[in-house]
């Protein structure tokens, strides 16, 4: 039912497990599950690529914790929502599915590539270029925020 998160019906058909999402909260869920694992798994990386010693190392997961996993949380969202509507509302396209959550990430990437090679940046110090990553992260995150915001409001209307 609605209230369910996972059912996990299982039915054995030739010898196939399959497991079914009950409602709105199952999708979102497992979209956000997703989101985290991906946000983890990327941050993990950054962390062993880019530290050369411990407090480096602190540094920079506490940066993705607080900024880079946010950002994936709000993507997994918008696009579990977008899904909901895909597959129980009204027939959305794969691709206004996908599209939000690829323009709010690609267009929080491209800024945080960008800063980098814009040239008055190399005469700033390096705790102002932290600052400008952290106002695009920031930036990002108001933006999904208002999105999922939206689509709440949108799938649990409130009641009177």
């Amino acid at each position: 039912g609605e209230g369910g998160i996972v059912d996990p019906l299982t039915e054995v058909f030739e010898a196939e497990v399959t497991v079914r999402v009950t409602g709105k909260k199952g999708i979102l869920m497992y979209f956000l599950s997703f989101s985290l694992g991906l946000a983890l798994g990327e941050s993990m990386l950054y962390v062993c690529l880019m530290s050369h010693n411990p407090s480096e190392a602190l540094w920079i997961a506490a940066l993705r914790m607080g900024f880079s996993m946010p950002i994936h949380v709000a993507c997994g969202l918008i696009t579990g929502f977008g899904v909901i509507d895909r597959y129980m509302g009204n027939g959305r396209s794969l691709v206004r599915t996908l599209v939000p959550s690829l323009l709010i990430h690609g267009s929080y990437d491209f800024c945080l590539m960008l800063l980098p090679v814009l040239p008055r940046m190399v005469q700033i110090e390096p705790w102002m270029h932290d600052m400008l990553k952290n106002a695009v992260s920031l930036c990002a995150l108001a933006i999904s925020a208002a999105v999922i915001h939206s689509r709440f409001r949108t799938h649990y209307p409130r009641t009177a």
